[in-house]
């Protein structure tokens, strides 16, 4: 978790960019800054997916993801699938 400091997430991601492998999808929950910000300080700014979980968690079982005009569909759909699976 990284506060809602948008050179210290592009930072963040720019790091994760460089130590995670093509397969790694790569997301952020930031709620003030527009997600593909954060994928464009990346190399790989397709797998760069948002990620909105509605709160109270244990009671509201709903989560979003927020693709840009840059993610890849199949890491968009990948993404949906996983956070399916954890509700």
């Amino acid at each position: 978790a990284a506060p809602e400091v948008e050179e210290l997430k592009r930072q963040i991601f720019a790091n994760l960019d460089e130590a995670t492998g093509a397969d790694t999808i790569l997301a952020t929950n930031t709620s003030s800054i527009p997600i593909i910000k954060v994928a464009t300080a990346t190399k790989t700014p397709e797998r760069v997916v948002g990620v909105h979980f509605f709160n109270p968690v244990p009671v509201m079982p709903l989560v979003e993801i927020i693709s840009t005009l840059t993610t890849a569909p199949v890491k968009a759909t990948h993404s949906k699938n996983r956070a399916a699976r954890c509700m």
